[in-house]
């Protein structure tokens, strides 16, 4: 049991020996962050495909927007997007940060 112990002490202390020697450096994950980052989609422009990249919109809500956006025009404020057949008020709060009008 002594020897277990005195391996787990030695095995803690080379650990922290090469974290403060920058052998194992901490990593930035911000850098990595803000390239996951999802750009903006523009509501008036985009495909099927790419409202699918937004939280919550699969390909049959993708295609209502789309099949909304051809029957009534570009659309002229976000909120508009509540008339579309089952975008509700938790969805749109859920993409509002990532579309846009233009």
């Amino acid at each position: 049991m002594l020897f277990v112990c005195s391996a787990a002490f030695c095995v803690s202390f080379a650990l922290l020996f090469c974290w403060q020697e920058g052998v194992f450096p901490i990593r930035d994950d911000s850098a990595i962050l803000s390239q996951n980052r999802v750009e903006r989609i523009n509501i008036n422009t985009a495909t099927v495909s790419e409202l699918t990249v937004l939280d919550g919109i699969g390909i049959k809500r993708a295609e209502a927007i789309v099949r909304y956006r051809q029957t009534h025009g570009p659309f002229s404020s976000v909120e508009e997007l509540l008339n579309v057949p089952g975008i509700g008020e938790g969805i749109l709060a859920d993409i509002r940060s990532d579309i846009t009008l233009s």
